[in-house]
């Protein structure tokens, strides 16, 4: 009944179907269920904002095809240019262990976040961006993502996962002594 009453809306006032999706996620008050209707609206800031808001608590619970399926709902130039976007798309490549996916994925999320300012996006992704070098072996990435966490003042929550790191790359570099010394840092 409602494909149908969809449909009729549709037929009858196509004109104005963009506006009343937009006034639907507006006033839908859970973003997961408010992406639907900010896809349809072509709201795409919005609709990504929406997938943000619930995006990480979905892949904990394995929802990673549903954010596939809206991410793949944006435009071409909308995925590109929107670090939110890569970053999510490489949390859904993160959930298989593919790592080969996520780095240019994460890479493309940390340069958009580094160029727009958004530091917190920006440290978020680098933190993953390190994990992932580890992942992958690349070493002498993962110790340049390391360096570049060091310049930032981080607060105590922001520091573990680096803490983390750090651990894992002297851990990777046979170097024990240091890993206890990064745990307890955390």
């Amino acid at each position: 009944f409602r494909d149908f009453l969809a449909s009729e809306l549709a037929r009858r006032w196509p004109q104005e179907l963009a506006e009343l999706h937009a006034r639907a996620a507006r006033a839908e008050p859970v973003p997961s269920r408010a992406v639907a209707h900010w896809l349809k609206a072509q709201c795409w800031d919005e609709a990504l904002g929406a997938m943000v808001a619930c995006g990480e608590a979905l892949l904990a619970e394995g929802g990673h095809a549903t954010v596939e399926r809206w991410l793949d709902q944006l435009p071409e130039a909308v995925r590109r240019s929107r670090p939110q976007a890569a970053h999510l798309r490489g949390l859904c490549a993160w959930t298989h262990w593919d790592w080969l996916t996520v780095r240019p994925l994460l890479e493309q999320a940390c340069a958009g976040y580094r160029d727009s300012g958004e530091r917190a996006g920006y440290i978020n992704a680098l933190g993953l961006l390190g994990a992932c070098y580890n992942g992958l072996g690349d070493l002498v990435a993962a110790a340049r993502v390391l360096a570049e966490a060091e310049a930032f003042d981080l607060h105590a929550a922001r520091r573990v996962p680096f803490c983390t790191l750090h651990a894992w790359h002297a851990l990777a570099q046979g170097r024990t002594h240091d890993v206890v010394r990064w745990l307890y840092a955390t």
